[in-house]
């Protein structure tokens, strides 16, 4: 007795991982003649199914915001038919006493047409020196030529001074007629 309760047993679960997978597509009526002790199985095999058919999804909250994204590609350079503003910028190397040839404003500019900035890049005097001080600025050179400048003095003692080894300006000019 208790082999016969087992084998349908196992029978019954065989059964089930073979019709539970295609469940969706059981007939409304038991394939199983009438009075056959399976059809209470069928029966339940098809309650599941309606059950399963039947199941109402409830959202949950909203969750938090996930990572910001990678920036998205450079667009292309804008035109400007007839613009009267121009900009330049970059770094300026000002390396100690040795003359540099200045720079030249955007075209079709003139000196008097634009507004200059000037800030350190970077200055560095030898290990052995500490930074006195800093001076930043620009010099106009001519109508269409400019300079910046980024100077610093290192402490060798309170009478003396040298010139460090790294001197450099960062600059921005804009020009608007």
């Amino acid at each position: 007795m208790n082999k016969k309760l087992l084998t349908i047993a196992i029978a019954l679960v065989i059964f089930g991982i073979v019709v539970a997978p295609v469940g969706a597509t059981l007939p409304a009526k038991s394939p199983l003649p009438p009075g056959f002790p399976f059809n209470k199985i069928w029966e339940l095999f098809q309650d599941l199914q309606n059950q399963i058919t039947n199941i109402q999804l409830t959202p949950g909250p909203q969750g938090e915001p996930g990572p910001k994204g990678e920036p998205g590609p450079t667009g292309p350079a804008g035109t400007c038919t007839g613009c009267n503003i121009a900009m330049t910028s970059g770094v300026r190397d000002n390396n100690g006493p040795i003359p540099i040839p200045g720079i030249g404003t955007p075209t079709g500019f003139t000196t008097d047409q634009c507004k200059f900035i000037v800030s350190v890049d970077e200055i560095r005097c030898p290990k052995e020196y500490t930074l006195r001080s800093v001076q930043t600025g620009y010099t106009i050179l001519g109508p269409n030529l400019f300079d910046v400048y980024a100077l610093g003095y290192c402490r060798i003692n309170d009478d003396l001074v040298a010139i460090p080894e790294i001197q450099k300006a960062d600059y921005v000019v804009i020009c608007q007629k």
